[in-house]
């Protein structure tokens, strides 16, 4: 577990984070632009992955879910890595 902490870019931990605080879940554009608007590797443009890539990735890493209508909502296993964050 602390080993797939590490390998999370920073993009991804603060994406995981913001989706960690609804508990039962969020759409993705409410996420996307949260995360455009207040976390700042998005603000100071120095970010290397779009909001929308960085959810993506989320997903396809399990940490994550997407509901056919982009209702984006966090799983057991990401809970548990956000408390390691």
């Amino acid at each position: 577990m602390s080993d797939q902490v590490t390998d999370l870019t920073e993009e991804e931990k603060q994406a995981l984070s913001l989706i960690a605080q609804f508990s039962i879940g969020e759409r993705q554009k409410t996420i996307t632009g949260r995360l455009q608007k207040v976390y700042k590797i998005w603000i100071s443009g120095k970010a290397k992955m779009t909001p929308d890539e960085t959810i993506d990735s989320l997903v396809k890493r399990g940490l994550v879910s997407r509901s056919e209508t982009n209702w984006i909502c966090i799983t057991e296993e990401g809970k548990k890595l956000v408390k390691k964050i």
